[in-house]
């Protein structure tokens, strides 16, 4: 059986991202757009569903609010 080579990737890249946002002054405030594969981990880390984006192929649109991201990084994810 082989190791997972690249687990937890998603959310070192995200703590990175909410890391920068918080260094920028917008308090680790951020949006993105997930593929749909995707969607349930944005869901699990806390992100708010906020809309499905007819501009960005349908894709759906996440959101990180100031509390949201604190609770992502102190690991105190819903």
């Amino acid at each position: 059986q082989q190791r997972a080579r690249f687990k937890a990737c998603g959310s070192v890249l995200l703590r990175q991202a909410v890391a920068q946002s918080r260094r920028e002054g917008f308090h680790g405030r951020l949006g993105l757009h997930a593929l749909p594969q995707a969607e349930s981990y944005y869901e699990r880390c806390g992100m708010t569903r906020v809309a499905v984006d007819a501009a960005k192929e349908d894709l759906v649109y996440f959101e990180f609010g100031r509390s949201e991201a604190q609770q992502f990084l102190d690991g105190r994810m819903p």
